[in-house]
């Protein structure tokens, strides 16, 4: 089975956005072609309805590209960014190839412009373009109907997505309480459609006037960067709060702060900060992981059973006290994985056992302001 992620984008700041769709009921049949114009906060600028009469769905698709771009020029935006759902529409236009009846059109318009993208969408996250061109079909040859702003039939097709954002909700905190099977590939594909039902609905404001820059994300192991880096404003604007500060996986120590799990087994942090004396710890340096990789495998080659002031075990003789050992020890060994998802660190400086790092990748806490 494949599954797929569908989901809207806003045109970048100073770009115009036209999603446009045609349809034929017959291919040939009564046709119709449609746009929709919005700008990098996702406010609807205009809307266009067209009746064409007689005509194939090909030819009612590409006229939607071509009178989009040409609506777009006319108005002065000079940055566009085409969009529909037509495969071969987009290739056409993609590679130059325009039909005769809208070569004149394509010239002028492209003119004018100082850079044009064109790209596909799926149907899905097409819907109200998709219902725009149906409305098209049904209006007569020459038959235009413009509107500035947000037409009302729109605001009906579009709260739709409210609920299916309210539907989201529900399906996160459930799963938060009873995470089904591959939980995380269905929390990353439901954060890309919640996230963007919500920027094309304008639910929210505060997200849409700065594309997420003023909003943080907090997220536990290691499903934060995966997650987020399908969802490019995300990943990109927002400050994210992530145990897996691992720079080889998109972290950004200028915006994204790393934040050590710790397994709090009863819940409670009272007492959980706990050590003898330096004079007292015995050990140098203590390590103990069975689960192993390239920097771990070379921890237990050169120390394992070989020198009694630096310990390194892949696992614990029985009767003998992890946490004890951490409190026994000057020096915690904390090798950063691929997956930075271990409390060592927390759990050696809860010891008041001075964590030692090994990475190239991992950004510690605080590591802006601590030397």
């Amino acid at each position: 089975m494949v599954v797929r992620s569908y989901f809207w984008a806003l045109p970048e700041v100073g770009e115009i956005k036209v999603n446009t769709d045609g349809a034929a009921k017959g291919n040939p049949s009564k046709g119709g072609t449609g746009f929709i114009i919005r700008n990098h906060r996702g406010a609807v600028l205009m809307t266009v309805a067209m009746g064409l009469g007689l005509e194939t769905s090909y030819m009612a698709e590409c006229t939607a590209l071509i009178q989009g771009l040409a609506m777009a020029a006319s108005n002065g935006w000079v940055i566009a960014w085409l969009e529909s759902d037509s495969s071969a529409a987009v290739t056409a236009l993609s590679n130059d190839i325009i039909p005769w009846s809208l070569k004149n059109v394509w010239k002028e318009a492209k003119k004018k412009m100082t850079k044009i993208r064109i790209t596909r969408t799926w149907r899905e996250p097409n819907f109200s373009f998709d219902k725009l061109a149906k409305r098209c079909a049904m209006l007569s040859e020459g038959i235009i109907e413009s509107n500035a702003g947000k037409p009302s039939y729109l605001h009906k097709i579009e709260a739709l997505s409210k609920i299916a954002a309210n539907r989201l909700h529900k399906e996160q905190s459930e799963w938060q309480m009873d995470p089904p099977f591959g939980f995380k590939h269905k929390v990353t594909d439901n954060l890309q459609r919640y996230l963007q039902l919500v920027l094309i609905v304008e639910k929210y404001p505060y997200w849409n006037r700065s594309l997420g820059a003023d909003h943080f994300m907090l997220s536990y192991h290691d499903w934060g960067p995966s997650t987020s880096s399908h969802v490019p404003q995300l990943f990109h604007n927002s400050i994210r709060v992530l145990c897996n500060a691992n720079t080889s996986e998109g972290f950004n120590p200028s915006k994204d702060a790393s934040f050590p799990e710790i397994h709090l087994r009863t819940g409670e942090i009272t007492g959980i900060i706990s050590g003898p004396s330096p004079s007292s710890q015995s050990i140098l340096a203590f390590f103990v992981d069975r689960f192993y990789d390239h920097i771990i495998l070379l921890l237990l080659e050169q120390w394992k059973n070989k020198d009694e002031d630096v310990q390194v075990y892949d696992s614990l003789s029985e009767g003998v006290s992890y946490n004890e050992m951490l409190k026994k020890s000057k020096y915690c060994l904390c090798p950063i994985r691929y997956e930075v998802a271990s409390p060592g660190v927390v759990k050696a400086i809860c010891a008041e056992c001075v964590p030692v790092l090994i990475s190239d990748r991992y950004v510690p806490p605080f590591s802006d302001i601590l030397n």
